[in-house]
């Protein structure tokens, strides 16, 4: 494994022969949603914090396996980029943490002889940095489905993330951080949803979110309504136009292809 922030003080941690590999959605049965030994059968299984747009790039990718855009590799090949996928990924200390029982006691051991070590600090820079490699690793994982399956959204590739890509990062890494920062111990009615948002920022626009005019907490039925109207009304349908036009043709040529793939079954049927 390379160097990281623990290397210092852990040294080289030999991993745990049993590595649980299936912890991100890294599954050796299985490749990008794929059973290895039946291709044919897909599964979806959650990488990020992003359900929604995972849930679409997946349709996607498998629409694609479906309707031949993209080769379904040999179990072989498979095989081998889950070997490449499940080594980087042990480079990421977050994830290894969870994948490897060795390296999750020495760090556990570690962090347990110093209560002052940053790695106990959820709001420690530190942490916050190893925190963003491991958001930007799941999301460099779904860029790359992205651009295997075409979909119309950009936000860079496995190597390398767009700005796109990186102020996804920094949303889902500021989202987090609302609930680190909160402190157990001090008598307040702020929760999650009461944290500084000025840095979560839409990739399209780069505009942050409306404030919230009173805590979470106190809001009553009449703001969500007043919110809700002013945020349509000031609402640019241009912004999203980039994003629903290339699509409009690539789903009509898929639902063609779908319709030929029915029409072919039913008449195996009826021959049968």
């Amino acid at each position: 494994m390379k160097p990281n922030v623990f290397s210092a003080d852990l040294g080289n941690v030999i991993p745990h022969p049993r590595i649980k590999c299936d912890i991100f959605a890294v599954d050796l049965s299985a490749y990008h949603g794929l059973d290895i030994k039946n291709p044919h059968e897909m599964w979806y299984c959650l990488n990020t914090d992003m359900p929604l747009l995972e849930i679409d790039v997946q349709s996607w990718l498998f629409l694609a396996y479906i309707t031949g855009d993209i080769e379904i590799p040999t179990s072989e090949i498979m095989r081998k980029q889950n070997e490449k996928d499940i080594i980087d990924s042990m480079d990421v200390p977050m994830i290894r943490l969870a994948m490897d029982a060795y390296y999750r006691r020495a760090v556990g051991e570690l962090c347990e002889e110093n209560e002052e070590h940053w790695f106990n600090n959820g709001t420690d820079s530190r942490y916050i940095a190893e925190y963003e490699k491991y958001k930007k690793y799941n999301l460099r994982l779904l860029a790359r489905n992205m651009c295997d399956c075409s979909y119309p959204l950009n936000i860079g590739t496995y190597e390398h993330l767009n700005e796109m890509g990186e102020q996804l990062v920094r949303n889902d890494v500021e989202c987090c951080l609302g609930r680190f920062r909160l402190k157990p111990n001090v008598k307040s009615r702020d929760t999650y949803r009461d944290f500084d948002a000025s840095e979560v920022k839409s990739i399209y626009s780069g505009k942050a979110p409306v404030l919230l005019r009173k805590l979470w907490l106190d809001l009553e039925e009449s703001d969500y309504d007043d919110l809700l109207e002013k945020s349509l009304n000031e609402g640019n349908s241009e912004i999203i136009t980039p994003f629903v036009v290339p699509f409009k043709g690539y789903i009509e040529r898929k639902i063609k292809v779908i319709d030929d793939i029915s029409s072919s079954f039913d008449e195996v049927l009826a021959c049968a």
